[in-house]
């Protein structure tokens, strides 16, 4: 199988404690429209929801309001529905630095165990976002996120396609190959992938993790995964990328809460990735991965130069991200890892991708 290179996430766990539960805004204010400035503040209603804008995210003064309306057609779509949808205006107001977004939820009796992966979707002009690093308070059923901009904000349960449950890896080391001796010309004109977010669900994904991970948390899962890009191939070389994005959900072993690591990648090939085609492989050299993201607005980068395997089977292919981790409060520097593999297509030459 092809090489493994390194996309997706770590456990929150590995920040120590666990966070404790919080009171909600909306139990304590009823405040559904202020004027804000550049020093921020927060909006919010005794119906469940508030919207929390820090310091230096106007850039000048702006009165934000929010108001009870039906859920959109478009949120609708996503998948289940779990709270009242919420109209934060001005629509589209978008904002130089996230706010916090603080939604109530409920689930219904047969959607209980589901309620660890409640997710924040909002709809802003026309445009509709899941955002998979929804914190999960299972205890208040409050469902926090950081939004961008404003419009239509409601709890989603996402549906079966948009998740990818995350299961046990042997964790042993990976595998590597030498490059094949010679440069062929390659009956490959190009692979691609488009698939994810709300619009079209990814299938045939697969994500493992390490047992030392798994066996610290109830439950982990990759949720709502956006992946796209094309790499075209010609005379040995190679350009383009494929970008993905992805949030593993992570339900703690207390029942308290689930937590989330967002992470976003790009790879693409270098002014000396090699295209070599063998029957039933497709190997890159030289190809650059770029990951960056965290938990909690901290955003840690990563930069590797590797080789891609895809091994071609019938016009598909599987290509493996994945990230190795630390383990913090582990003696001897353990390690996990976390993979996700996911179906490309390969166009020949004759084939538009």
């Amino acid at each position: 199988m092809q090489r493994r290179i390194f996309l997706a996430a770590a456990a929150l766990l590995l920040y120590g404690c666990e966070p404790g539960t919080q009171t909600l805004p909306f139990e304590v204010t009823n405040v559904t429209s202020r004027v804000l400035n550049e020093g921020g503040g927060s909006v919010s209603s005794a119906a469940g929801a508030a919207v929390h804008i820090p310091a230096a995210s106007l850039a000048g003064s702006e009165e934000v309001s929010l108001a009870i309306v039906d859920v959109p057609a478009e949120i609708s779509r996503t998948g289940s529905v779990a709270s009242t949808a919420f109209s934060f205006a001005p629509e589209g107001l978008r904002m130089l630095r996230p706010a916090l977004m603080e939604l109530s939820f409920e689930a219904e009796e047969a959607a209980t165990s589901r309620a660890w992966l409640a997710t924040v979707v909002g709809l802003s002009n026309g445009i509709v976002t899941a955002y998979g690093a929804t914190r999960v308070d299972l205890m208040t059923r409050t469902a926090r996120a950081e939004v961008t901009s404003l419009g239509t904000f409601a709890v989603v349960l996402p549906p079966p396609a948009a998740v990818h449950p995350i299961s046990r890896s042997s964790g042993a080391a990976r595998a590597t190959f030498a490059a094949p001796g010679g440069t062929l010309a390659p009956a490959t004109d190009s692979l691609s992938v488009f698939c994810g977010g709300v619009v079209r669900p990814c299938a045939g994904i697969t994500a493992r993790a390490t047992e030392n991970l798994l066996d610290r948390v109830a439950e982990a899962a990759l949720v709502y995964p956006a992946i796209a890009g094309t790499i075209r191939l010609g005379d040995g070389r190679a350009e383009g990328a494929i970008r993905a994005a992805g949030a593993v959900r992570i339900r703690m072993k207390s029942g308290r809460t689930a937590e989330t690591y967002q992470l976003d990648a790009v790879l693409r090939p270098t002014i000396t990735t090699r295209v070599i085609e063998q029957p039933g492989r497709l190997t890159l050299t030289n190809m650059y991965l770029r990951t960056e993201g965290g938990f909690g607005g901290a955003v840690e980068v990563q930069e590797e130069i590797s080789t891609l395997v895809v091994e071609n089977a019938s016009g598909t292919g599987m290509v493996a991200f994945g990230r190795a981790f630390r383990l913090l409060g582990m003696p001897g520097g353990e390690t996990a890892r976390v993979t996700v593999e996911i179906p490309v297509r390969l166009h020949s030459a004759a084939e538009a991708p």
